[in-house]
Formats: structure tokens, sequence, C-alpha cells
């Protein structure tokens, strides 16, 4: 059995070679700015680390031993022990998608209404990540502002662990809280160490620095045996060369001091990395994804392949208004895209207004493409059987309305959306000619009425706001 199957392929070997050699030669004149005086140690101690003040330069002998050292693949499961993907290089799993990424609004669907994220809406987001059979894994989606500083990061993670089944991409905002979040979590979840289903999210500083809450926070994951992700935020013309080849050298040269770094804390350990590629406007100052940057960004995909790492890069969500037009160009470049590349983990679903607000309306126009833009990517098998004598028997001007074989298999080639209705002209006249956007506004609000949560939602919301309240 054959199959038709799209993929898609950027770089030629000769272009990835030129890459990684621009990317070392970065990394051993340029070096590395580490501000943790631990890890600049273990920096330090390597023979062949040149060290000028906080700043080391990376020989490219190490770089390549680290590569050799670096867990290929990652298992990552859901909070009941059951494996839910795998990322890197050897595994045969699909383009994986989250939900979130910490905004500061929270966008109602019906109104479009932006209110300040509180903590009830991240477990909203939670369960919707819960029952969307699209999304396999949840981004901490708010920064909550109706509590305190430090107890705002936890009941923030309480929410996620509650209300979804799903793994966990977790970002902290407040930098010493972090050993106390994942200790938080292993009390509620023993079995967090031995079958991680939280992976912790964290950014190099660009360019080239690795500042201390970013390692601290690596080398506090790696004591729970949990993978990180690892991502450069970079901005083209502001923290990165404007011109893509600067701009592709810079981001491997800060990805592959991330695996070295990662390397010299613990051997073997879990780096999922990648990269968020926006342009940036001087006009109104403000960052986006474009059709290039996310060229440049399933380019950093193909790299993490050639150097055997997993990898996470962006679902280019940001620039929308809502889920609207805005939203589903780019989504449609960057997810059919990722799915027939090499893309690992695209994370960050929902984004708008250049990333300070979370739109639910977005998170469900995404669901819709990914849908769409996976049947795309999986290909069509060519039957053993052609139909031959079905042809046959039609003939030239015949019909094949009546055939067993389209009764039986009919279905498999109309458009099948969870959103729009199939309406002729004359039914959407009769329901007051409704646009796209309406529809989805209004889906997007059943569907949060209507949440899939955890059998044990409660029972964990009880026992993790009595561990919070201990300490308070």
């Amino acid at each position: 059995m054959s199959y038709i199957h799209p993929a898609m392929s950027i770089l030629s070997d000769d272009q990835k070679a030129l890459l990684y050699e621009k990317a070392l030669w970065i990394l051993k004149n340029v070096g590395v700015k580490i501000e943790c005086p631990e890890v600049f140690g273990l920096f330090a101690k390597k023979i062949g680390i040149k060290c000028e003040g906080e700043v080391v330069k990376i020989p490219g002998e190490l770089v390549k031993t680290c590569l050799d050292q670096v867990a290929r693949n990652v298992d990552i499961y859901n909070r009941r022990g059951e494996k839910a993907f795998s990322l890197g290089p050897d595994t045969n799993d699909e383009t994986r998608f989250s939900i979130g990424s910490p905004q500061l609004n929270y966008q109602d669907p019906l109104t479009r209404e932006i209110e300040q994220w509180e903590r009830r809406h991240t477990g909203l987001i939670a369960g919707l990540a819960n029952t969307l059979d699209t999304f396999d894994a949840i981004a901490t989606p708010g920064t909550i502002h109706d509590y305190g500083p430090k107890e705002a990061d936890y009941y923030s993670t309480l929410e996620m662990l509650a209300n979804t089944e799903k793994p966990i991409l977790i970002l902290v905002s407040n930098d010493s809280e972090f050993p106390g979040i994942l200790k938080f979590i292993n009390a509620l979840f023993p079995q967090l160490t031995e079958k991680p289903f939280v992976v912790p999210y964290l950014n190099i500083i660009t360019p080239l620095v690795l500042n201390k809450g970013t390692t601290d926070k690596m080398r506090k994951a790696f004591e729970y045996g949990l993978p990180v992700i690892f991502n450069n935020y970079i901005m083209a013309g502001a923290t990165a060369p404007v011109l893509p080849a600067g701009y592709m050298a810079l981001i491997l040269a800060e990805l592959l001091s991330g695996i070295v770094c990662s390397q010299l804390i613990k051997e073997g350990s879990g780096i999922i990395c990648g990269s968020l590629p926006t342009a940036f406007n001087m006009s109104s100052m403000t960052a986006a994804y474009s059709s290039v940057s996310t060229l440049i960004s399933h380019s950093v995909a193909e790299m993490m392949a050639y150097f055997g790492v997993p990898h996470s890069g962006t679902s280019g969500n940001s620039i929308g208004w809502e889920g609207d037009l805005l939203q589903a160009g780019i989504i449609w470049i960057n997810n059919l895209g990722s799915l027939m590349g090499k893309v690992g983990l695209c994370p960050f679903s929902g984004p708008v207004f250049q990333a300070t607000t979370l739109s639910p309306t977005a998170i469900l126009l995404a669901d819709e493409i990914i849908c769409e833009a996976r049947k795309y990517a999986r290909g069509v098998k060519l039957e053993d059987d052609f139909l031959l004598d079905e042809i046959k028997e039609v003939g030239p001007g015949g019909s094949y309305f009546g055939t067993r074989t389209t009764f039986e298999r009919f279905k498999e080639f109309q458009p099948d959306s969870k959103i729009w209705p199939d309406m002729t002209l004359a039914k959407w006249q009769e329901y007051g000619m409704p646009t796209a956007n309406q529809i989805l506004r209004e889906k997007t609000n059943q569907m949060l009425g209507q949440l899939a949560k955890p059998f044990d939602c409660k029972k964990i919301l009880e026992k993790g706001e009595s561990y919070i309240k201990s300490f308070g």
C-alpha cells in the first residue's frame, strides 16, 4: 500500500553545514554571557573555554561533545502516567500543538471585550485544552492579577493541574518561586519525576545572555528529572541582525549554548530546542510573526533534526484581533508547514494583539485549521483497487452517483468543519446573513460552557489550595 504523502524540505545539506559553521564561529569568537556564578564555573572548568569577565568563548569541540551527549528523544506523559507523545528525530509522531503562553489579558468570545487575566481564566483555558482533542498540551495561559506575586504562580499552576490531564508547559513568572512550584507539583503528583508531565519553558536573553533565572530553572528541573524547553524569542533588526543569514546564525548559536549548558549541568539530560523568530516593526515598535520569520522557524526545526535534538517552535500566533482573517493566514502558513516539515512541538496557540491577550476564538480557529492541515499532511493512500472495473462499467459520459464505492466512501472527500455549518445561499439569508466570525464567537462561547473537566478536578483543587494556604 503506497501513500501520497506531502513533505517539505527547506535547507540543503551544504546550507545546514554552513549555518552550523557560522553558529560555531559566534560561540568561539563572540561568546555567551553567563550570569550565574555556579554555571559560569561549570563552563570555566572545561578545557579550552576562554573567559572574559562573565563571557565564555565556547570551542566547537565542546559543542560537538555535548551534541553527542544530549538526549535525542524525550517522552512526555499526561498526569495519569500514560505516555502522551515523544519529541525527537527518532520518533514517528507528527507535530504536536499546545494552547497558551502567559498573557496579560483575556478576550471575551461574545462581547470581544478585553479583561485583565484572573485565576478563573486559567481554569477556563485549561478546561478548553482538556476538551479539544487537537491540542496535545497546555502552556501557562496567563499571568493572573487577582492574587499577590507570591501566590499567583501557585494558583495558576493549580488551575492547570486540576482542569486538564494533558501535559503542561510551565512558565513561572517569579524566578524565586520556581523551586517551590516544582515541589508543589511533586506533592500533588509524586510520579512527576518518573513520568514527567510538566515541562518547564525557558528562554535565553537575546543576544547571547544565559541569565541566572534561566540557568537556575534548568538546574532545578534536571534535579527532578524533567526535560526543559529552551527557546529564544528573537526580533530581526532589534535583538538580532536584520538579514536572514546572520539572524539564523545567531539563533543557532544561542540554542547550541543552551545545549552545552544543559549537558554541563547534567549529562544526558533532555532539552527541547527551538525559536520564536519575529519581525520587528520600527514604526509601531512591536514584533510579529511573518511569512519570512515562519520560514526561518521551520528552518530551525530542520537544524535541530540535523543536530539530533528534539524541537519546539512556535504556533505563529499573535497578530490577530481575535480569531480572524489576520490570524487565519499566519496559522495556515505555520501549521501546515510545521506538519509537512521537521517541527516537533508548536506551542502557544491563542495569543492576539502582539501576544498581550489570549482569545478563545483564536484557539478554536487554530483547532479547526490544525485538523484540516493534519488531514492534508497525512496524505492519502493509493488503493490496491483502482476501481478499473467500476470505471469501465460507468463508461464515458456516465455517472458514479449509484456505484457501491461511492455510497460506502463518499464522506471521505467531504469537508468536515466543527465550527461552520454547510449553508446554501438561501439558508444563509434565512439565518440573517451571519458572518463567519459571528458563528465562530458563538461556537466558542458554547464550547466554554460545555468543558470536559477531569473527574478529579475538585479533589485536586481542594488539595492544592490547602497546600498553598499552609505556607501563606
